[in-house]
This record gives C-alpha cells, structure tokens and sequence, in this order.
C-alpha cells in the first residue's frame, strides 16, 4: 500500500461504551487500516471504542442515539414497526444525522461493522448514497426471519459487498449476497507459551456477556450435577462478564440460582473486566452454552491460551473446536450431556493438558490475530 494516495474509510458502530466481540474486533480492524489509509469511526457514544480508535489517529464522531433506540432489536424490529412508531422516526432521525457527516466526509468506502450499522447503511444507499460499501456480517440470520428478508431485499445491488466472520455466517446468507461474500475469521491474540495448571481441582470458565441467550443458567445447573456426583473435585465455575445493554434482572436470576443450588463459593459470578489474559491464565477448562454462535471469539481466545472448549455443536463452534482433539461439542442441547463432558475432565484430568496444547496449535495456524486483521482489512481496501 505504500506509495499509493490514501483511502478515506469511514467505520460505523452504534455502540462504544461496552465492548463485545465484534467491537472488539472492529478496534484490531481500524489500528491496522489506519496505518495506510485515513480512517474515520461514527458511533453513538464515548466509549473504549472511541478512546482505542482515536489512539490510532481515526476522527471519531459521535452521533448521539436517543435511548429509546436501544429498543430497536433484530428480534422484535416489526413489532416495533407497527405499535412503537416514535422509535422508527427517531432512528429515520438519526440516519439523516449519519447522512451529513458522511457528505461531509467524502469517504471512499463505508464499513459497516453490526446489524444496526447495516440497516443505516442499507437505507443511505436508498436515499442516494452511491460510494462503496463492506457489510461486516457477525449474525446468523434464521431462513425467511424477518431480518432475513430485511438483507434480502436491501442489500446494495452495486458497489457492494460483504464479509462473513465464519461459514456458518455465509451457508445463513440469502444467495445474491452469498455471491458476494467472502469469509474471514476474526484474529485473536495467541499465547505461545504452554499453559501451566495452577491447581488441582479443574477451574471451569465462562467469560463473555452475562445475557440469556449465552446460557448461563444451564452453565450453573450442570456444574451443580458435577458438584452433586464429585463433591470438591468438581472445582469451580467462574462466570465473568457484564449484563451490557440487558435487563439486569437476568443476572439477579443467576444469583438467585446460585444460592438455590447451594453453590455460593464454588459458582462466582464475576464482573466484566479488560484484563482477560488474567482470567484465561488463571483457569483449566472453558465453557459456553451458547447456540447458533457466528464465530464465538471467546473460545477462539480461550483455546489461543491453552484451555480446552466445551461448547455446543451449533453455529461456527465447529469450526473453531475440534471435539474429542481440542475440546468436547455436545450434539444435543442437554444440560446432562454438557454435565457429562465436564465430568470427562475430572475423570481424566490429563485432557486438560493435551487438549489445550491441540487447541493452541489451532489457532496459531488458523485464528491468529496477526493474519487474520490483515487479510480483513485488506478485503476492506481492496474493493473491486
């Protein structure tokens, strides 16, 4: 890229504050492209997002959304249409906010880094913006879904295209869009060190959002069976994260569940923290209940430190942990079968060893963060 004129790139992510994977993501994205070309952020808030792009020398902008704009969900968008109106016009609002800025930015290319971003951006190319376009696609989307049908009918018939964080993102895809698609997994760091256990009952993990749909209550009742069958060799479980942009109420729930079952000490629902080599290296064996994950940073991460997976066979896991080699994926959405998986770690604790070295070699060679930003942004700049 040298020598070349720089590209002006315009990056867009409504949330900052709170940072999840794709946030995440999108921050190693912009401190690469903008060692070679002049890049731009536009979010709705302060945040660490803002504060690690702006340390790359990116022009932030915030646009503030109105708080009623958080109720807008993939989820729940077409109820919204129809019985909360005020929402929609307040976010047609925001759009022509977003429509200024980038008129007065001239970008070459837009990124779009989450759904939200996608629809501003699908709705400013109808509105007559004609520049280039990457849609960073992080979902899976369920076939005739109504988001489905949202992609179908307004992804840009030019100067367009998309890039899928893992295959089972791209298999989800409508096929005009497939068509222009390609797939690149998201980087993590790796720790090339071998990982030394620092205790004798097994440390169970699970780090990421604090929310329903990741599983947590299932995590505390199948820990509660190995506790029930192993008494203290079952160890410990650590949930660590942030309830961000959820009802609190979930997580007063877990609490409420973790007394109930008797597991105070054992089961430690932990807050959300920026030091996760800290957390990976402190613990044995990772888990997540999660399904349909379109990629699943956190097992990546957790297998780029040398902790064994047990997960769900469902969405891009698959493509991240190999079972029976780096990790256990449990076929059936079954509490007693994910008990079943931690309990072959208890009954042979050396698979915690041979299976978190498997893992690592994984993703040095397939995940790692300094292959993947490239080639990512690479596809950003390279546009046809």
């Amino acid at each position: 890229m040298c020598g070349k004129k720089k590209h002006k790139i315009l990056f867009m992510n409504h949330w900052a504050q709170h940072t999840g994977g794709a946030e995440l993501s999108l921050i190693d994205i912009i401190k690469e492209t903008s060692k070679y070309e002049k890049t731009y952020l536009i979010s709705s808030e302060n945040g660490k997002l803002i504060e690690e792009s702006g340390k790359s020398g990116t022009e932030c902008i915030i646009i503030p959304f109105e708080k009623s704009l958080s109720l807008l969900r993939r989820d729940n968008l077409f109820l919204l249409t129809i019985v909360n109106w005020k929402v929609i016009i307040s976010f047609l609002f925001y759009i022509l906010k977003c429509k200024r800025e980038i008129s007065r930015l001239s970008p070459d290319i837009i990124h779009a880094n989450v759904p939200k971003s996608h629809v501003i951006l699908f709705l400013l190319y109808l509105t007559g913006y004609s520049g280039k376009m990457v849609f960073h696609i992080r979902e899976i989307f369920a076939v005739n879904s109504f988001a489905y049908f949202i992609y179908y009918l307004l992804f840009p018939s030019r100067n367009a295209k998309a890039i899928a964080v893992s295959n089972a993102v791209f298999r989800s895809l409508p096929k005009r869009i497939r068509n222009r698609t390609s797939v690149i997994y998201n980087g993590v760091n790796v720790n090339t060190q071998i990982k030394c256990r620092l205790s004798k009952d097994p440390q169970f993990l699970y780090l990421g959002r604090i929310v329903p749909w990741k599983g947590c209550d299932l995590l505390i009742n199948a820990f509660a069976k190995l506790v029930n069958k192993y008494a203290c060799r079952a160890g410990n479980l650590d949930l660590v994260g942030g309830t961000f942009y959820w009802d609190e109420s979930y997580r007063e729930k877990l609490k409420l569940m973790i007394s109930d079952c008797h597991l105070d000490g054992r089961v430690n629902l932990l807050p959300y923290t920026d030091r996760t080599e800290d957390v990976y290296g402190s613990h044995d064996i990772f888990c997540i209940a999660s399904t349909r994950e379109p990629f699943g940073r956190v097992v990546a991460e957790a297998q780029g430190w040398g902790l064994p997976v047990i997960a769900f066979n469902s969405g891009a896991i698959s493509e991240i942990v190999i079972d029976k080699e780096s990790g256990f994926l449990v076929n059936t959405f079954s509490c007693d079968l994910f008990f079943n998986a931690m309990a072959n770690f208890i009954e042979n604790p050396s698979l915690i060893t041979t299976m978190g070295i498997a893992g690592q070699k994984r993703i040095q060679k397939l995940f790692c963060k300094n292959q993947q930003i490239p080639l990512i942004v690479k596809s950003i700049t390279e546009m046809d």
